[in-house]
C-alpha cells in the first residue's frame, strides 16, 4: 500500500499492514491518492477495504492481481474510485489511472456536496416539501416543516399517498391534474386537510424529478389560507369602505388649505340634495348660515394651525341645494401633511331631525316640570334593565328627601327598606306577581317612612312597560300621600258609630221612660176624681220625666264630645 503526494513536493509513504496504513494516515492525512496492491485472498481484506472508504475525501486506486470480476464490482460498490489489474500496469497506465482517480474522486466530492446542499435545502426549509411517486403519488420523501404542518410523523407520511391529504371536494381535480402533467413543472391552488380536521388552502409547485431511481415530483407546498383571509377580508373591507362612503347616510368630503371642496362622497346628493359638479370647488362656508360662519372658520382655522389635530364642529345651520336651512354635526380632521389626502377631512350628518326632536323633547320634559311642580304626587320612572331612577321633586314636599341622592344611590334597597315591616312583604308579592302575570297597570297601599322617622299612607298606582321580548323595562309610578283622607275616613267612621250608638240609646233608653209618662199622663186623665191616687201619679211622672231628662242629657252630652 502507498500514499502518494504529488504537489508541490512529490513523495510516496509505503505500508505493509493495516496498521501501519492507519498509522501514516493519521500522522499525515495529506496525501492526493491512496494506491492498494491488493491481494484478494488476503484474511483481513473487508477491514482494510472499510477502513479506506471511510476516508471519503482521499481518493483510492486499487492495483490487483485477481481477475473475478465479482472484485471489481465490489470494490466499485464500496466506492473505490479506479480499479487495475497488475498486468495492466505501466508508467503511462499508471500515471494515467493516478489522475483519473484524483479526478474522479473531485467530482464525486462535488456531486455530493452539491446533493447534501439540496438535501439541506430540502430538510431545513421552512415551507413544506416533499416527494412523490409520479405514478402512484405514494410519498417518498418528507421535510420537517411538512411534519410539523400537517401533523404527520414522517412513518405515517411514508404510508400514504399524496390524495388523502387531499379535500374531497378536490380530489377529481388534483388527479385530472396529476394525469395531465406527469412530466412537466405546474402550479395551483388546493385544499388540503391536516391530521386535525382542519382545511388549509396551499399554493403548490410540483416539478419532475429522478429520486434513487424513482420517476418523482418534488412539490412544495405554501399555506396561503390566512393570505387569503387576509385577502378576503381586505376586499370586504373595501366594498364596505366603498358602501359606507358612497350609500351612506354621512357626508365625507374633504377641504383644501382655503376651505374649498376637493372632494365630496356621493352620499352628498342624498343628504344636501347637491349635484357634485355644483358643489366642488366651491367654498365649505358658502352654505353655513351668515351667524354661524364666524364661529365656524374660527373653529376650522384653529384646526389647520396643527397636523392631525381632530375637533368637533357643533350644531350650525347650513343650506341645502334646495334652500333649506338644516342643521349639521361635523368632525374635523387636519390631513393637510398627508401625502395622500392633503386636506382637511370632514365627516358629517344631518341632525335635524334630531335637533327637531330635542326641542320637542325640551319642550316636553319641560312641560313635565311644569306638571310636577304643579301636583303633590310624587312621579318615579325606574329603569330595571339600568337601575336607576328618575324621581320628582314632590319627594321633598311630601318626605323631605332630596331626590338627587335617591337618584345617586339603590333605589330599590332604599325604597324597601322605608316601607313599613308590616307592609314590606304584601307589596313586594304584589309587585312580582304583576310581573309574573305581565299585568301593565296595579295599584298598592303602603305606609312609608319619612325624613322625620314618622310614616305617612301612600296610594301607588304602577303602570309596567315591557320590551318586546316580554320582560319588563321600566315601572312608572305615581305615590299619592293620603294620609290626611286615611284620617279623615277614620273619624268618619267613629262619628258614625257613636251615631249608631245614640240611635240605639235614643230607641232604647228613651223609649222606657218616654213610655211611662205616656201612660201616667192617660191614667191621670181618665181618673180625675181620685186626687190621693192622682197625687201619686203625679210624683212617678214627676220622676219618669226626671229619668228622661237625664237621658237625653247624657246624649246630647256624648253627642257634643265626640
Amino acid at each position: 500500500m502507498s500514499a502518494l503526494k504529488k504537489e508541490p513536493h512529490n513523495y510516496i509513504s509505503h505500508c505493509t499492514s493495516l496498521d501501519s496504513l492507519k498509522r501514516i494516515l493519521i500522522e499525515n492525512c495529506d496525501f492526493d491518492i491512496l494506491v492498494l496492491q491488493l491481494n484478494y485472498r488476503e484474511s483481513n481484506l473487508n477491514k482494510i477495504l472499510d477502513f479506506v472508504t471511510h476516508h471519503k475525501d482521499l481518493p483510492v486506486l486499487i492495483i490487483t492481481n485477481s481477475k473475478v470480476r465479482k472484485h471489481a464490482y465490489d470494490s466499485f460498490a464500496r466506492g473505490i474510485e479506479d480499479y487495475m489489474h497488475i498486468a495492466e500496469v505501466t508508467p503511462s497506465s499508471l500515471k494515467r489511472s493516478i489522475d483519473f482517480t484524483i479526478k474522479r474522486k473531485y467530482y464525486k466530492c462535488k456531486i455530493e456536496r452539491s446533493e447534501n446542499n439540496y438535501k439541506t435545502l430540502f430538510y431545513a426549509s421552512p415551507l413544506p416539501m416533499w416527494v412523490l411517486d409520479r405514478q402512484t403519488l405514494k410519498f417518498l420523501s418528507v421535510n420537517q416543516a411538512a411534519i410539523n404542518h400537517y401533523g404527520y410523523s414522517e412513518e405515517e407520511f411514508l404510508q400514504k399517498s399524496a390524495s388523502t391529504i387531499w379535500d374531497v371536494d378536490e380530489e377529481k381535480k388534483q388527479l385530472l391534474i396529476q394525469k395531465k402533467r406527469t412530466s412537466e413543472f405546474f402550479k395551483d391552488t388546493i385544499g388540503h386537510r391536516k391530521k386535525n380536521g382542519q382545511l388549509i388552502r396551499v399554493n403548490f409547485h410540483s416539478t419532475p424529478i429522478d429520486f434513487d431511481g424513482h420517476a418523482a415530483r418534488l412539490t412544495l407546498a405554501n399555506d396561503v389560507t390566512q393570505n387569503l383571509k387576509i385577502k378576503k377580508a381586505l376586499e370586504n373591507s373595501e366594498e364596505r369602505f366603498k358602501a359606507l362612503v358612497q350609500e351612506g347616510g354621512d357626508l365625507i368630503a374633504i377641504l383644501d388649505k382655503n376651505l374649498k371642496y376637493k372632494y365630496v362622497s356621493p352620499g352628498s346628493e342624498n343628504i344636501l340634495h347637491f349635484k357634485l359638479e355644483d358643489i366642488k370647488h366651491q367654498s365649505f362656508l358658502n352654505h353655513v348660515h351668515p351667524e354661524d360662519q364666524l364661529y365656524i372658520t374660527t373653529l376650522l382655522q384653529a384646526v389647520k394651525k396643527e397636523p392631525n389635530k381632530k375637533t368637533s364642529l357643533p350644531f350650525y345651520r347650513y343650506f341645502d341645494g334646495n334652500g333649506y336651512c338644516r342643521f349639521i354635526e361635523t368632525k374635523a380632521t387636519n390631513l393637510l401633511d398627508y401625502g395622500p389626502v392633503k386636506g382637511i377631512v370632514i365627516n358629517s350628518r344631518d341632525v335635524t331631525d334630531l335637533v327637531e326632536q330635542r326641542n320637542r323633547l325640551s319642550e316636553s320634559l319641560s312641560n313635565y316640570e311644569i306638571v310636577s311642580e304643579a301636583t303633590s304626587d310624587i312621579i318615579t320612572e325606574y329603569d330595571i334593565r339600568n337601575e336607576t331612577v328618575k324621581i320628582s321633586k314632590a319627594i321633598y314636599k311630601v318626605c323631605g328627601y332630596d331626590p338627587k341622592e335617591i337618584e345617586e344611590n339603590e333605589f330599590i334597597d332604599w325604597w324597601n327598606e322605608n316601607i313599613h315591616p308590616e307592609d314590606r312583604v304584601q307589596v313586594n308579592e304584589k309587585i312580582q306577581k304583576a310581573i309574573v302575570s305581565r299585568e301593565r297597570k296595579f295599584q298598592l297601599e303602603y305606609r312609608f317612612k319619612c325624613a322625620n322617622g314618622f310614616y305617612k299612607v301612600f296610594l301607588d298606582r304602577s303602570y309596567i312597560v315591557f320590551g318586546s321580548n316580554g320582560k319588563p323595562e321600566k315601572i312608572i309610578a305615581s305615590k299619592q300621600d293620603i294620609t290626611q283622607q286615611i284620617e279623615h275616613l277614620k273619624q268618619i267612621e267613629k262619628r258614625n258609630r257613636k251615631l249608631e250608638e245614640i240611635a240605639w240609646q235614643q230607641s232604647h233608653m228613651v223609649r222606657a221612660p218616654l213610655a211611662k209618662i205616656m201612660g201616667l199622663v192617660q191614667l191621670i186623665k181618665h181618673d180625675k176624681k181620685n186626687a190621693v191616687e192622682n197625687e201619686d201619679l203625679l210624683e212617678k211622672l214627676l220622676n219618669s220625666a226626671d229619668d228622661l231628662d237625664a237621658i237625653v242629657r247624657k246624649i246630647a252630652e256624648k253627642t257634643y264630645n265626640n
